[in-house]
């Protein structure tokens, strides 16, 4: 590398280590070469963002030409960007091409490129796809780039759970093929308490079709099978939209469990419980909520039945999927049982 480069980057290199911006841990570079053609630099996803709590690297190759010349930088670590290649970490950036000036420097770049998570520009992209979904559908978009944040570059947690809805979701799948959700029992319902847990699988051709959910937690409830969790909703079938996103899914099955439909069932002895005996319906599902998804303690009468047929060498669960369609009647539960 030329005389001139080598001292110019040596210069730059010791300017970035004593930055306010590298004592607050914001951006942070590293020799990689030590002939300082090739570096290693760092920065934080910005506050604020889907990139918040990320860390970024970065590889910075110097030409023998610099400053004259911009450096070579791409992102190492993945990021759902606009302006930046989901693939190969190629970033689009004005001052890293045409509107580069000698007097700029390696704190420059790094700033900037923080800037440009804070500020994506989707007209002017470096990944087509990621920025037809930024301008298409926003809300997915940061679900998407918050989801990537936290599988590649560490951020604490993928969630878009509110204190006011309780829902989140988390990643199985480093593929994105395969999520696993939660939600909360809403107040005043049988199911207030519980956490219910879901399974979230995405369809290769998402979001044009809907992701296939099923419930994890055993629950009782007309739209959902107590025994398999499959789940009649409109919005998981024929009403399904583009537009529609996790957290508009996830929402929704928490509302379908304040406002049953028994009329459109998926287990058809919860919802024939529903209509004919409200009372019985509620006092079940509570007993649920406790049993399978941790709500506090329900009907202490409906406790005892399972208790004294659990004596009897009978498999819990099956105690009460028995009681529960039995009308917690213990004669024809105890049939049922031994039928079976």
């Amino acid at each position: 590398m030329a005389n001139i480069a080598v001292q110019r980057i040596k210069r730059e290199f010791k300017e970035v280590l004593k930055s306010e911006e590298t004592s607050k841990n914001q951006i942070k570079v590293d020799l990689v070469d030590e002939n300082f053609t090739e570096l290693r630099g760092e920065i934080a996803g910005p506050p604020d963002t889907p990139y918040e709590g990320g860390r970024y690297q970065l590889e910075i190759k110097i030409p023998e030409t610099y400053p004259f010349n911009p450096p070579k930088v791409r992102f190492i670590t993945k990021i759902w960007h606009p302006n930046i290649s989901s693939v190969t970490g190629a970033i689009c950036l004005d001052i890293l091409k045409d509107q580069w000036a000698a007097a700029m420097t390696l704190r420059t770049v790094l700033l900037s490129l923080q800037a440009l998570l804070a500020a994506a520009e989707p007209d002017d992209p470096q990944d087509a796809v990621v920025a037809n979904q930024y301008k298409q559908n926003p809300e997915m978009f940061k679900q998407t780039a918050r989801l990537w944040a936290h599988v590649y570059a560490g951020a604490l947690f993928y969630s878009f759970k509110t204190s006011k809805n309780q829902i989140k979701v988390d990643l199985v799948d480093e593929n994105f093929t395969e999520l696993r959700g939660e939600i909360a029992g809403p107040p005043d319902t049988p199911y207030e308490g519980g956490r219910y847990q879901l399974e979230i699988k995405i369809p290769e051709i998402y979001p044009f079709n809907p992701p296939k959910i099923q419930f994890i937690t055993k629950i009782w409830h007309p739209n959902i099978s107590s025994i398999t969790g499959a789940i009649c909703l409109d919005i998981l079938k024929d009403q399904w939209a583009a537009a529609m996103t996790l957290r508009m899914v996830l929402l929704s099955l928490q509302a379908l469990l304040a406002a049953a439909e028994p009329d459109d069932p998926q287990d058809a002895v919860v919802a024939n419980q529903c209509k004919q005996n409200p009372e019985m319906f509620k006092q079940t599902a509570r007993l649920w909520a406790h049993v399978y998804a941790g709500a506090p303690v329900s009907s202490p009468e409906y406790t005892k039945k399972i208790e004294n047929l659990c004596a009897m060498g009978f498999d819990r669960n099956a105690v009460i999927v028995a009681l529960s369609s039995k009308s917690w009647d213990v004669e024809t539960a105890t049939e049922l049982l031994l039928s079976n």
